[in-house]
């Protein structure tokens, strides 16, 4: 491929034209099925981070907009969409094809300007999952892959970068981003002060080499700091580099990723033999100021020596582990292979080799810097094939040993202590699987996490470290519905009982009880915000009032009821029903035990009986009839209350009807419909990007444990 800038990473060009957002924020919405393997919709919270991690890459002024759930399924707009296709009915999985993923690009083909973006999962071929599940794809792994090439990245032929080529079921690691994915991010949207390496390359015969892989490692700790793929003019630069010392070798992209992985036109040379700056066994020193560009000059490589390995997938090692490794390709040496590093942290042993693999032990020491490690092969005649990236040293997996509550309210916002090992700050909680909005970390044993709101049920609660690596308690969180009161009317009914009771809060179960002075009543739970009792009957005098949820301590309110002796007032009717705005009318109410009425109110809401206000000029005509003048009110039906003195109450079962405001009819202005691409002749574009499944493909490196 060629690449106008091509940095530590792979530009996507078409027509010698990269492909570039012109948006300073780039909005994405979530087709509201989800998964059908993820019935916790965690599948949400690992999206949003997922476009985290590349939003948060350390120097790029990425910046992305979530913009909510959506009912369409059509990736023909601009809504930039995030669907799991569960049936094939998207048509862009062929059966077959081996794709766990697509993200189709709409451009312009004169500019390069991306005009939309989608990203689909194939969840008809394949299943995915949050939480490790064997035999499933990690829906944020795979996401991550998938918003590289949203932002204008191509497949990288780095192994341990997240937008290498394919994925492996259950795989985590790239959750996170490789140096390689964090230069890719710089270019795409730099935020300034980035430091450069930047050279040259040529063929031995002196011309210009393109697609070379450049590679810049950190001297000192060894890890791989970032790379580049040489333009047409043989011009490579890495961008995103601290400052400090490093040493470049450039290689052919061959092996475990083709040029048949690149998306964009161009091409890739690979007849060419391998080689540092300065030579394998004496790698110059680039010593790089801070946001500074430093030019390396130019390095001629030798011609092809036809060694090549063919990795295809990332080693992942701790420190302080031993590993066995074997490595397959081709043109390898019997009996004559050697293989290292430029880390002193890693401690590589060639064991055995045939003509096409070898057996590698590597040592990883207890204070190894975390990150990716590159592995250079050497054949007995000292021909060099490095391996960019095969080798990443992560972090110790976390684990959750404890929790200081299992139990908390449906309504959240309760503060849970977590406890375990290997917790990073940064890292995220998900209760079953909504996530904290709220996380503290203490230290490496202990984070607070701010419970979610949550439907009652017990739940797992995971913890997912910043590099991918989570850990889970299953059944570990209880939330239970914790009643809460607004407001009762009315607050007194009649002691024979069958008082209609409007109780306002929040957090009612459907299963709630009522109690009046110790006795159970009859509850219709509307909604998690209302309930409607029947009282039954009671001695007169106050009783308390308690609202109990299941598993949930009981809500007392003292003294919130009265029975009374007398009967409930009763409306019958009312005229006239309606007003205007202004109010002013006098409406009669008609009905039973009216006498003494306190208060008349007016735009009432109908089903909880709250809100409104009290007419004026109120008087009881006799105990079946009371007159009152309307108050001022918004347009609407509302309910109308009786108050009694002694609190009980009624409400009328017909509406009151406040008529709108009456308005003057005005000119019709004209209204322009807006059209598809106004004003522009331009040709479109449509690029697919797809993550493969890596076991469509023979795996080229084996693991296991010393």
């Amino acid at each position: 491929m060629v690449s106008a800038s091509a940095s530590a990473y792979v530009r996507i060009v078409v027509g010698g034209t990269k492909l570039v957002w012109t948006e300073s924020v780039l909005s994405w919405k979530l087709q509201q099925d989800g998964s059908d393997d993820v019935n916790d919709r965690s599948h949400g919270p690992a999206l949003k981070h997922a476009f985290a991690s590349w939003e948060n890459a350390p120097g790029s002024g990425i910046n992305f907009r979530y913009d909510g759930e959506t009912g369409s399924r059509s990736t023909s707009g601009s809504d930039h969409l995030i669907l799991f296709d569960e049936d094939g009915s998207s048509g862009y999985f062929p059966l077959g094809s081996g794709l766990v993923a697509i993200t189709p690009i709409t451009y312009s083909v004169s500019s390069g300007r991306i005009l939309d973006a989608d990203i689909l999962f194939n969840g008809r071929d394949y299943r995915f999952a949050t939480d490790g599940t064997p035999g499933r794809f990690d829906i944020q792994d795979v996401a991550t892959h998938e918003i590289g090439h949203f932002l204008g990245l191509d497949h990288s032929p780095v192994v341990g970068s997240s937008l290498w080529p394919y994925v492996s079921s259950t795989q985590w690691l790239h959750r996170s981003l490789s140096s390689d994915d964090i230069a890719g991010a710089v270019a795409v949207r730099t935020s300034g002060g980035d430091g450069r390496l930047k050279g040259t390359v040529q063929k031995s015969d002196g011309s210009a080499l393109v697609g070379a892989l450049v590679a810049a490692v950190e001297r000192g700790a060894g890890r791989l700091a970032g790379t580049a793929l040489s333009t047409s003019s043989g011009a490579w630069t890495i961008r995103g580099l601290a400052a400090g010392s490093y040493s470049v070798h450039i290689s052919p992209v061959e092996g475990g990723m083709t040029e048949a992985n690149i998306t964009g036109d161009g091409t890739l040379e690979t007849n060419f033999g391998a080689a540092f700056y300065g030579g394998l066994l004496t790698p110059v020193t680039f010593s790089l100021s801070p946001g500074a560009s430093l030019d390396c000059g130019t390095r001629q490589l030798l011609p092809d020596h036809t060694l090549m390995e063919r990795s295809s997938t990332t080693t992942i090692l701790r420190p302080g582990d031993s590993k066995t490794l074997t490595i397959v390709g081709t043109n390898f040496s019997p009996g004559g292979m050697r293989a290292g590093t430029l880390s002193p942290h890693l401690q590589v042993s060639a064991l055995a080799s045939g003509s096409t693999w070898m057996s590698v032990q590597v040592q990883v020491s207890a204070t190894a810097p975390l990150g990716s490690y590159d592995l250079y092969l050497v054949r007995s005649d000292g021909a060099f094939d490095p391996i960019p990236g095969l080798l990443d040293v992560v972090a110790p997996a976390p684990t959750l040993t404890g929790i200081q509550n299992t139990t908390g309210s449906t309504g959240g916002g309760e503060i849970v202590t977590l406890t375990g090992t290997g917790l990073q700050n940064g890292a995220y909680v998900l209760f079953g699987g909504v996530e904290s909005s709220s996380v503290t970390w203490l230290d490496a044993n202990t984070l607070q996490a701010l419970t979610p709101v949550a439907s009652p049920a017990t739940v797992d609660l995971s913890v997912h470290n910043p590099d991918g690596q989570q850990a889970r308690l299953s059944d570990a969180f209880t939330f239970i519905s914790v009643p809460v009161f607004r407001g009762l009317f009315p607050s007194a009914g009649q002691s024979q009982g069958g008082t209609t009771l409007l109780i306002r809060g929040s957090q009612f179960s459907s299963q709630i009880q009522v109690l009046l002075g110790g006795v159970s009543q009859t509850v219709q739970a509307i909604s998690p915000s209302l309930l409607q009792v029947t009282t039954s009957s009671g001695a007169a005098g106050t009783a308390d009032l308690v609202l109990r949820n299941p598993m949930a301590a009981d809500l007392v309110l003292p003294d919130a009821f009265t029975w009374v002796a007398v009967s409930d007032p009763q409306i019958s009717s009312f005229t006239p029903s309606r007003s205007g705005g202004s109010g002013g009318v006098k409406v009669k109410l008609f009905g039973t035990n009216l006498a003494g009425a306190k208060k008349v109110r007016f735009g009432a809401d109908v089903m909880t009986g709250a809100g409104g206000v009290f007419g004026k000029g109120l008087s009881a005509l006799d105990a079946s009839t009371l007159k009152v003048i309307a108050p001022a009110w918004r347009a609407g039906s509302y309910g109308i209350i009786v108050e009694m003195p002694n609190g009980q109450g009624v409400m009328a079962s017909a509406t009151f009807l406040y008529d709108p405001p009456q308005t003057a009819a005005g000119c019709g202005g004209i209204v322009g419909r807006p059209g598809a691409w106004a004003g522009s002749a331009d040709l479109v574009g449509l690029l697919f990007l797809a993550t493969a499944w890596r076991l469509i493909r023979r795996p080229r490196v084996l693991l296991q444990r010393a």
